[in-house]
């Protein structure tokens, strides 16, 4: 709000002299346009005018003067000692703000949205362009600060505004399944959740997918240090046994990798190795010929025996979801990609990843390869080019970052390229800062950076100093009266740099009984907005159903750990020394029942004169 300061006298009769010489001028000029003669100002004349419409030119010309001193003397009174020169720009009254956003959302607008044609996506009284929103969106606030009314609201227009859209959601507390879930237009992913439709594995049809998946499902992406030789080596078996299934045509299920898992750690790995050759590099003891006199195989070393702990420890997921394949035949698949390109599920409006805090690890690994194919169908041929009146694909996706690192850096990628296939990405976080946790500030800044509308609700202290320092300052003009005795004697002017923001203008939004306050920010205008509370739905369901197989996840699949073969793993099993290409690994590393190697004996030598790949 900028401060009034208090005018003189001469500078109001000033302001009304100019104002009534500049209404005389443009009415002198329409006259004389006009060819009509001009008349007297003083209204005792204008009665002795000959004619009824000189008199009526007269009339009006001195109507014109008056307003024109009358808005002179008003513009000189008002006053503000705070002028705008260049920046962004705060409107603190949403009265004031709505109408500015308005026209900049409109100037935006194509002539069939602006003409109510296309539908638009109203928020706080403002109804936003197609292109704005086609380069993303992004939705900042505390829990209880009004996110998900904004989010539930903007849900609502999407799938009843006649538009032809259709939604992904990601459900971190069960609000939306609630609100939205039904079975007869509606997914949920997400097994452990018995409504859950399960993902069809037909979706990893490439061997890049191969490869992101079994990243994603061992942790490999996001582990650092040393002991990432061990996940790597995870993810190449893993994938290598995708891989293998891709590679001979076979239609294969969750249930059909989780066994190939469960077998013994040589014929897993002989299996991995006919996807992914590195399989032979990681685990060489599979490969191993047997000792030409004694006929026995060499075991695995320490290192490779940390390799295979890690596949086991990694493979739980896949166990529960062979599980719920196994105990749940029936269940609809689903698959994203045939969803997206149309080759099936037309009936299905919204999908549905109703993530759950109990099995955070797991709805990481499946939901970011779930999004790693959206990414990858939206970003191929298989998808045309789209304009932003066209019926697309949202992404409403909050609490972000609880997706991890995989599922942050591929809804990057969407809001890269997907948004020329009609894919509209909405991120909404508790605070910035938590995306820089995930991904590392120089991943985070270029996705925070590319939003075009970002919506503020309350936030922390630490968080609105944050993007009061982001968004800057402005350049104004300060307006001050300089005095002499008491005595008004003129003004002064001085540039200065103001901050846009304080952290208050953040912190002090409120949740009201009318509605949520929230900052709406687009290119270099914010305005405060208020968003009216949406209807309760009239029926909701249950926002979780546990299902028992994933929580069980019980036999035929048996223990997750593969199998490593007692009987041809020789004392001191196998153990060699690690060579200097390979990486480091943990030394530290104490595996249970791993014996003492056994005292030289030479008729367990190998023959040198015989060509063998027995090992030490």
């Amino acid at each position: 709000m900028n401060l009034k300061i208090k005018p003189h006298i001469i500078e109001i009769l000033i302001g009304a002299v100019l104002g009534a010489g500049a209404s005389l001028a443009c009415a002198s000029v329409l006259l004389v346009l006009t060819h009509t003669p001009l008349p007297s100002l003083w209204p005792v004349t204008i009665k002795s005018l000959p004619s009824a419409w000189q008199r009526l030119v007269g009339g009006l010309l001195d109507g014109a003067v008056l307003a024109g001193a009358i808005l002179g003397g008003w513009y000189a009174a008002h006053q503000t000692e705070i002028q705008h020169v260049r920046g962004t720009r705060f409107y603190r009254d949403p009265d004031e703000a709505v109408p500015v956003l308005q026209a900049a959302e409109t100037s935006r607008m194509s002539e069939a949205q602006r003409v109510g044609k296309i539908p638009s996506l109203v928020l706080g009284g403002i109804a936003f362009s197609r292109k704005r929103l086609t380069a993303g969106a992004l939705f900042v606030g505390l829990p209880g600060s009004g996110k998900t009314v904004c989010l539930s609201a903007a849900i609502h227009q999407i799938l009843h505004g006649g538009g032809g859209d259709r939604v992904l959601v990601h459900d971190p507390k069960g609000d939306y399944t609630a609100q939205l879930f039904d079975p007869a237009t509606c997914v949920l992913l997400g097994p452990w959740d018995a409504r859950a439709a399960l993902w069809s594995p037909d979706d990893i049809d490439s061997p890049a997918l191969a490869s992101e998946f079994a990243d994603a499902i061992t942790g490999a992406s996001e582990m650092q240090g040393n002991n990432k030789y061990f996940y790597d080596g995870a993810s190449a078996i893993v994938g290598g046994l995708i891989k293998s299934y891709l590679l001979e045509g076979a239609q294969w299920r969750w249930i059909d990798l989780a066994r190939a898992l469960q077998g013994d750690a040589r014929s897993m790995a002989q299996q991995a190795e006919r996807g992914d050759a590195r399989v032979r590099q990681i685990l060489p003891f599979a490969f191993a010929r047997p000792h030409p006199k004694t006929g026995a195989l060499p075991g695995p070393s320490q290192g490779e025996r940390g390799v295979i702990s890690t596949v086991g420890t990694c493979s739980r997921m896949l166990l529960q979801l062979a599980a719920v394949d196994h105990g749940r035949p029936d269940a609809p698949q689903f698959s994203m990609r045939k969803w997206l390109t149309g080759e099936a599920h037309q009936e299905v409006r919204t999908v549905i990843l109703n993530n759950n805090a109990a099995f955070s690890s797991a709805a990481e690994a499946i939901f970011g390869a779930i999004l790693r194919v959206l990414v990858a169908t939206t970003n191929s041929a298989l998808m045309r080019e789209k304009s932003a009146d066209d019926a697309g694909l949202w992404l409403i996706i909050d609490e972000a970052p609880q997706l991890g690192l995989a599922a942050l850096e591929h809804l990057q990628r969407a809001a890269e390229v997907a948004r020329s296939r009609g894919v509209r990405t909405v991120l909404a976080a508790q605070d910035e800062s938590q995306f820089a946790a995930r991904m590392g500030f120089e991943k985070a800044a270029p996705l925070l950076a590319m939003q075009s509308l970002r919506v503020y609700a309350q936030m922390s202290a630490a968080g609105a100093e944050s993007v009061c320092k982001r968004v800057g300052d402005r350049d104004v003009k300060r307006l001050e009266t300089t005095g002499s005795g008491g005595a008004l004697q003129g003004k002064t002017s001085r540039a200065e740099r103001l901050p846009v923001l304080v952290s208050s203008d953040l912190t002090e939004l409120r949740a009201g009984p009318d509605g949520v306050e929230l900052l709406v920010a687009i290119d270099d205008l914010i305005g405060k907005v208020l968003q009216p509370y949406a209807p309760r739905p009239e029926h909701t369901v249950a926002p979780f159903v546990e299902c028992e197989y994933w929580r069980r996840a019980e036999p035929p699949l048996g223990t997750a750990a593969p199998a490593l073969d007692p009987d041809n793993d020789p004392p001191g099993g196998g153990g060699r020394s690690q060579s200097l290409d390979e990486p480091l690994f943990d030394a530290d590393i104490d595996l249970p029942g791993l014996p003492e190697p056994a005292a030289e004996d030479d008729d367990l030598a190998p023959d040198l004169g015989v060509e063998s790949e027995w090992r030490e």
